[in-house]
């Protein structure tokens, strides 16, 4: 089968280039099919229908309501958005408010804040993703609804505070805005963005770390949707690029500092080897780490085994031998983990 197909991403602000990129070499890879990348059109309807007269099929963000005017009854896909009768591909948004939250309590945080308008399906899907891993954490989610809200707020939450920001121009924007208040990042305040938009996240100082999109993989199964549509698939999230803004810090607490360093060296460990190893009884290991970062050694455990598990999934490792690296007693012990955590298989999260 021949197809010219139409690609009209550029109203989708935060990709950039990067989109683009991915969706015509992935449909350039179909044998018969050319891709034909549309500029100019914008948000304009009309404009954008025009400039697709050539193409056999379609794949863009819609606008609102207004996908089927611009396709025009062709085969088409509609990406980070739904419109009637045709298939889509989204972001797991909620995967990535958890992926983002994560990697705040690994670093240390002990208060978490959601930076972003209450309104909106994607800020509450992202929103609902932290408080997810909040909740598991037995932490509270303070809320500010945007990035020129007062500081106030985090000065009052025990630190180090944790700000996840529901897309890179609110994070970077509070960087700036902290740092210009004496509030020092990331020594007192962390945060990080969602969408790794690389423009934005270097607008700061430091520069704003960030959970990125795995655009190839939107690519790929935006393909596949104009080959064999089916329901909607929600792509989960890239791996975390992590900047000064999240730059990983010990614990005041010596001997709580000495558990991190010895748990990120050996994550299978358990709270009783790591008791152990460092000459005191597990009782006040737990309330040391209680009063240092407000959670257990065996959660601290948990995350770190976590975020060495999505790492080494991410570079490509295989189950089995991530499992182990990882510290895990299995591959279905790490996949149990992972889900609990992530709501996520392995297999979703290797690279």
């Amino acid at each position: 089968m021949s197809w010219t197909v139409g690609i009209a991403v550029e109203n989708y602000f935060v990709a950039g280039p990067d989109l683009a990129l991915a969706l015509v070499r992935a449909v350039a890879a179909v044998p018969g099919w050319q891709p034909f990348l549309v500029r100019g059109a914008g948000s304009d309807v009309r404009e954008l229908r025009s400039r697709l007269g050539c193409a056999d099929a379609v794949i863009c963000c819609p606008q609102p309501g207004e996908m089927h005017r611009a396709v025009a009854g062709r085969p088409a896909v509609a990406l980070f958005g739904t419109a009637p009768g045709l298939p889509a591909v989204l972001f797991d948004n909620r995967s990535l408010g958890r992926a983002a939250a994560r990697q705040l309590l690994t670093g240390g945080c002990r208060s978490l804040v959601w930076l972003g308008a209450a309104a909106g399906e994607i800020t509450q899907q992202r929103h609902a993703g932290v408080v997810e891993i909040a909740t598991r954490h037995q932490i509270g989610v303070t809320i500010l609804p945007d990035s020129e809200a007062s500081l106030a707020p985090l000065q009052r939450l025990p630190g180090p505070v944790g700000v996840v920001a529901y897309n890179d121009i609110f994070g970077a924007r509070l960087v700036q805005r902290c740092m210009d208040a004496g509030l020092p990042v990331p020594e007192a305040i962390q945060v990080i963005g969602i969408d790794d938009d690389v423009l934005a996240c270097h607008g700061c100082r430091p520069a704003l770390s960030s959970v990125g999109l795995p655009w190839a993989a939107v690519a790929t199964a935006a393909v596949r949707q104009l080959r064999r549509p089916g329901p909607p698939v929600a792509i989960p999230p890239g791996a975390v690029v992590v900047r000064g803004s999240t730059a990983e810090r010990l614990p005041e607490d010596t001997l709580v500092a000495q558990a991190c360093v010895l748990l990120r060296r050996s994550p299978g460990c358990n709270a009783g080897e790591l008791a152990a190893s460092l000459g005191v009884s597990r009782s006040r290991l737990e309330r040391r780490f209680r009063a240092a970062l407000g959670r257990s050694p065996l959660a601290e455990i948990q995350l770190v085994r976590a975020a060495s598990a999505r790492r080494l999934l991410a570079e490509g490792v295989s189950v089995a031998h991530t499992a182990e690296l990882a510290g895990y007693a299995s591959p279905g012990t790490m996949a149990r983990a992972l889900r609990r955590l992530t709501g996520l298989a392995p297999r979703a999260l290797r690279g």
